[in-house]
């Protein structure tokens, strides 16, 4: 059984490294005595850790920046195309011993059969196409070749590193610096108290997992010198125990008004953005969405934080950034305007 106080500690390059997921990585690293070294364009947080060495450059155009140097490994969470991840493993492959490529489990044909494993197919996709998209200036188009994408980035990265590429399947991420607030949306509107709207599917269960725990599995993974494909999401926890652990966390004084999933069709609340996380219980094309096999990642050693220990962290790092407008989920007025019309519906 290994131990982080067992294992030697590692040279390790990160490409960004100030944002959400990457900035999980470094925190990791550092706090296990790990060297790193940050590429990055100096634009987001570019502060964010003065004691780590930064090389400024930007993979899209030059690397030669990082000529000369070597790592036992690089550790990759934002490449998009296959162009981008091709241009920096190849030019990586004789400076590095091993490669992270941070995919995701949209990687997959569909999201139809619940527990699909690493052996599920995937999504289907030429190069041809995929270079018209990334230089397509639609965000939609983009978003909705998010999975066949990554399955080419997987691909030149395993091309090039061979057993010595990990490829992270990531569920969807949360915790501390996640600014795409679709957990923090529920986070935060729990703590804010008084009369909440909440689809009555107290049963659903949603799979998510704190970014700091699959940095801190995948860092273990370079240190045992393992490869290989894996899903690395978290357990299936009830939507109705996750509120419940925000309220008592929080300590406010939130009352749920459970509305109907018909009442939500009805009045056209988008389930994703309006209700971030949430999918209807009749949703076919999303019944394995929430529903990933991680048994492998598992056996490897994953180990999952207490969802507590998620949300009391968001809620302090929300505090600490004075709580900004959120970018998802429904506003007070329309809320308010939504809880009005159940509770007419309801009594007439």
């Amino acid at each position: 059984m290994w131990s982080w106080a067992t294992i030697a500690c590692m040279d390790l390059l990160i490409l960004g490294g100030t944002r959400f997921l990457g900035r999980a990585f470094v925190t990791t690293a550092l706090a296990h005595g790990h060297t790193v070294t940050l590429f990055n364009r100096g634009r987001t947080d570019p502060h964010a850790f003065p004691q780590v060495e930064t090389i400024t450059g930007d993979r899209e155009v030059d690397l030669s920046a990082l000529s000369g140097r070597n790592w036992d490994a690089v550790i990759d969470t934002s490449a998009y195309a296959a162009s981008t991840a091709r241009r920096s493993a190849e030019a990586l492959s004789d400076h590095a011993d091993r490669y992270v490529f941070i995919s995701t489990i949209s990687v997959y044909a569909d999201a139809k059969t619940p527990n699909f494993d690493e052996s599920y197919p995937l999504a289907v996709m030429s190069e041809e196409d995929a270079a018209m998209i990334t230089g397509n200036a639609d965000v939609n188009a983009k978003k909705q070749f998010y999975g066949p994408q990554k399955v080419l980035c997987e691909r030149v990265v395993t091309h090039v590193f061979g057993e010595q590429a990990l490829i992270v399947r990531a569920g969807l991420l949360i915790g501390p610096y996640d600014v795409t607030d679709r957990f923090g949306y529920w986070v935060r509107r729990v703590a804010e108290g008084g009369e909440m709207l909440v689809p009555d599917t107290p049963d659903q269960r949603w799979q998510l997992i704190d970014a700091r725990d699959l940095a801190g599995w995948a860092l273990a993974m370079l240190a045992k010198r393992r490869g290989g494909i894996f899903n690395v999401t978290g357990e299936r926890l009830r939507m109705a125990d996750i509120l419940e652990t925000c309220r008592r966390l929080s300590g406010s004084d939130v009352h749920a008004v459970r509305v109907s999933e018909r009442f939500i069709a009805d009045e056209q609340i988008g389930e994703w953005d309006n209700l971030p996380l949430w999918i209807p219980s009749d949703s076919v094309d999303y019944a394995g969405l929430w529903a990933c096999n991680i048994d492998k990642a598992l056996s490897s050693g994953l180990t999952l934080r207490p969802i507590s220990d998620t949300i009391y962290d968001s809620l302090a790092w929300d505090a600490a950034r004075d709580w900004p407008k959120l970018a998802l989920g429904l506003t007070r007025a329309r809320e308010q305007e939504l809880m009005t019309t159940w509770k007419r519906q309801l009594n007439t």
